[in-house]
């Protein structure tokens, strides 16, 4: 048997895909791995800050006087949309079946 010459051997995948490979592969790794939240550079802080911050977030939704909805008006009741759509729905499949029977088979 004669052993294959590089000329003679299939060629392998190319070098683009194994390059793209390892580039996703390595921003999975940046993005998985890298820190989501960074705290901000200098002090902490204060037990006061933090109280403020924790009334004004329960005081918020008290100082709200209505939700934004839009003005109430009573919709259709919903058996008309049924009805054209079961009547739809029948000439579309269910008419077809009735005049055009096809072949039966026993």
């Amino acid at each position: 048997q004669a052993i294959p010459t590089t000329g003679t051997m299939a060629r392998s995948r190319s070098s683009l895909l194994a390059v793209v490979a390892v580039a996703m592969a390595a921003c999975l790794c940046c993005k998985t791995f890298s820190a989501a939240f960074v705290p901000p550079s200098g002090k902490a802080p204060s037990a006061q800050d933090l109280s403020a911050a924790a009334v004004a977030g329960l005081v918020a939704p008290m100082l709200m006087a209505e939700p934004a909805h839009a003005e109430y008006i009573q919709s259709p009741p919903g058996w008309p949309y049924l009805l054209v759509f079961l009547t739809l729905f029948f000439v579309v499949f269910g008419l077809p079946q009735l005049i055009f029977k096809g072949n039966k088979r026993n």
